[in-house]
């Protein structure tokens, strides 16, 4: 007697882990909330592969119990049911093989449990479960990541914005800086143009004063000159006047 058990497999989870993960490597754009959300189903999913495996390999080991018991029960049977030499099998031969057969059934019957257990509607429950909750939160971080994308989009545009409004801004304080340079020159140049016209009468007044000084000092020394050599021509003429009047005397 052979007893064959199916165990379910979270093929269906490792497809949606091995999809998981390729997009969250291409796009590492989700919210630390869903990410710790994804992190933890992932996790329950681990330790459910884990408890499958685990549940597989007990009952590889308990159909191979039950194949050796199966083979030695049969190696019994045929050893019991085989016909004697001198008489038929007796009454004890009978119970024993009741006896084997019931417990046959008591193992059929607990395998039959245990693959129950396996197939259970809690553990297909807590699979759908699982894979609903890691769809959700796939959908959850596909609309993060779409909402960060648009807001990557939104960003870019006001920089654009920004960027264009600065532009406008730097050329206008260029136009403004170079009027009030050209002001700033043309009032300068105004200024240094009157306090020329101002230093130029105040030159042609000091010119003015300078010459009419100079005359008066020109004045100044003929009348001194001549006070100088009014002596001297009283004196000649003194002479001149006695030679006339000895010239006057011998004549």
């Amino acid at each position: 007697m052979s007893v064959v058990i199916d165990v379910p497999r979270a093929s269906a989870l490792d497809r949606l882990k091995q999809q998981n993960e390729p997009e969250q490597s291409q796009q590492q754009l989700g919210s630390p909330e869903t990410m710790e959300l994804l992190t933890s189903i992932l996790a329950a999913v681990e330790a459910q592969n884990t408890r499958i495996a685990t549940l597989t390999e007990q009952q590889k080991k308990l159909a191979g119990l039950v194949k050796v018991m199966d083979e030695e029960t049969t190696r019994r049977l045929e050893r019991i049911t085989a016909p004697a030499s001198t008489s038929s099998p007796s009454s004890d031969v009978s119970a024993r093989i009741a006896s084997i057969e019931s417990r046959q059934n008591e193992i059929a019957s607990t395998l039959g449990k245990f693959a129950q257990s396996l197939n259970s509607e809690s553990l297909n429950a807590a699979s759908r479960s699982l894979v609903a909750e890691a769809q959700k939160n796939r959908t959850a971080t596909a609309s993060a990541i779409e909402g960060l994308k648009a807001q990557v989009t939104a960003n870019q545009k006001l920089v654009s914005q920004v960027g264009g409004a600065v532009q406008r801004i730097e050329k206008r304080t260029e136009e403004r800086v170079e009027k009030a340079v050209e002001q700033v020159a043309g009032e300068a140049s105004a200024t240094m143009t009157a306090s020329l016209d101002a230093s130029n009468a105040r030159a042609e007044r000091i010119i003015a004063a300078t010459a009419k000084l100079e005359a008066r000092q020109l004045w100044s020394a003929a009348a001194a000159i001549r006070l100088v050599l009014l002596p001297v021509a009283v004196v000649v003429a003194g002479l001149w006047m006695g030679i006339a009047g000895l010239i006057t005397g011998v004549q």
